[in-house]
């Protein structure tokens, strides 16, 4: 199984690459909107390209929600930065109408990917127990189905300063968070925190791998190969 890992885009089209990589599946670990760069039409096309992917091609595509997209989907419930008033009329609309394609989580044998990562205590706290990656990635997505629970996905945590203990895999900081005490048992694929290269960390037995790397160099994107 060979997995193109695509890290966040913020309007960037360089995840057109993948499609010429020989690949059995395409994860997208979120952030498709918002940008310092990109004017709204451009960020706006460049989304609209990814959802066309995933409805021509709905069981090899997996697109995962980043703090970015969940401020429009289900505005105004989530903090976040970088919102853009002038999109949130029509990023609300495309989220709201495309809903079921989005997850929080996907997982392949032992590897978990979300948008940020999934630190211990926050799922100790808002999980508990879980048998393997595949149970915790069903408790996760059934997160976001119910509004009672959603707002949790989306915590804060103290090191990127919020009022939370810890950040949720929307916003848990690979480098103060994630890589000091990560969900044993799991191997990870995250983004959320900047990079200009791939960043891997072995912590506890377990590996973690940052692919939010594209929107800042030319570094090709990450195949995830496992047998």
């Amino acid at each position: 199984m060979k997995i193109a890992c695509i890290g966040d885009l913020h309007g960037v089209n360089r995840w057109k690459a993948a499609l010429d990589l020989s690949v059995d599946h395409y994860v997208f670990v979120g952030d498709f909107v918002d940008s310092h760069v990109f004017d709204d039409d451009t960020i706006l096309k460049n989304f609209e390209d990814v959802l066309r992917l995933k409805k021509e091609h709905p069981s090899t595509v997996s697109l995962l929600l980043g703090n970015h997209d969940v401020q429009y989907m289900y505005h105004p419930d989530f903090r976040g930065s970088g919102f853009r008033p002038s999109m949130l009329d029509a990023l609300r609309s495309l989220f709201g109408e495309n809903e079921t394609l989005f997850q929080i989580a996907y997982s392949y044998r032992s590897f978990v990917f979300t948008h940020a990562g999934l630190h211990r205590r926050w799922v100790d706290s808002h999980i508990g127990t879980f048998k393997g990656p595949s149970d915790l990635v069903r408790k996760l997505n059934a997160m976001l189905t119910e509004p009672s629970r959603r707002q949790r996905l989306g915590e804060i945590g103290l090191a990127r300063g919020g009022r939370d203990a810890f950040g949720g895999p929307l916003w848990c900081d690979f480098d103060l968070e994630l890589t000091v005490d990560p969900c044993p048992g799991i191997d990870q694929v995250v983004g959320h925190t900047q990079r200009k290269f791939l960043g891997r960390v072995d912590q506890s037995g377990n590996t973690l791998y940052n692919v939010n790397y594209l929107a800042y160099s030319l570094e090709p994107i990450f195949v995830l190969e496992l047998n």
